[in-house]
C-alpha cells in the first residue's frame, strides 16, 4: 500500500512540476519537442504515425490520454525484497500525466529525475529514474492494430 501511495505521489508531482504564477504556459518542452509540435499535419491527424507523435498528443490531451490507457491499468510495484505486488489503476482513479514535461525534472530540489525512452516498432519504455532519490518507474506503451497504448506501469521505486 505505501509502494501504491508512492505512485500516486509520483503522478502528482509530475502533473504539478511546473505551476506558474506568470500566467504563463504551464506545459513546457524542449526545443526539440517544440519543433515537431503541430508541424506536421500528417502527424497532427494520425497521432499513430510514429511514437513520439503519439506522445505529444498523449501528454497535451486528456480525453485521448484516457482512451489510449488499457484500462484498469496494471501497476506493478516492485518491493525492497523483489516482491512483487500488482495492483490496478481504474479510469476513474487516473490522473493526467503529461510525459513531455521535462523542463525542470533534472534540477527540482524535491524529487529530481531523469527520464529515457526506448522505441521500437511495437514496444516504447519510458523510465523515469531518480537522481539521489528511489525514484524508479516505467511507463510500458504497446502498438496494437495500429494504435499505441499505455498498457502496465512498473514502480520499482524505494
Amino acid at each position: 500500500m505505501k509502494q501504491f501511495h508512492l505512485l500516486l505521489l509520483s503522478f502528482c508531482l509530475l502533473n504539478c512540476s511546473t505551476k506558474n504564477t506568470d500566467n504563463q504556459t504551464t506545459n513546457q518542452v524542449t526545443d526539440k519537442q517544440a519543433k515537431h509540435i503541430n508541424t506536421d499535419s500528417t502527424a497532427a491527424a494520425n497521432p499513430d504515425i510514429d511514437f513520439d507523435s503519439f506522445l505529444r498528443e498523449f501528454s497535451s490531451n486528456k480525453e485521448f490520454q484516457l482512451l489510449r490507457v488499457d484500462f484498469p491499468l496494471k501497476v506493478k510495484i516492485l518491493e525492497i525484497e523483489d516482491k512483487e505486488e500488482i495492483q490496478a489503476i481504474s479510469k476513474e482513479e487516473w490522473h493526467h500525466t503529461n510525459l513531455l514535461d521535462t523542463a525542470n525534472i533534472k534540477s527540482r530540489k524535491v524529487d529530481a529525475y531523469s527520464q529515457t525512452m526506448h522505441v521500437n516498432e511495437s514496444e516504447a519504455i519510458i523510465e523515469l529514474r531518480g537522481i539521489d532519490n528511489g525514484i524508479s518507474i516505467d511507463y510500458k506503451f504497446q502498438k496494437v492494430k495500429g494504435r499505441w497504448y499505455l498498457k502496465e506501469i512498473l514502480n520499482a521505486s524505494t
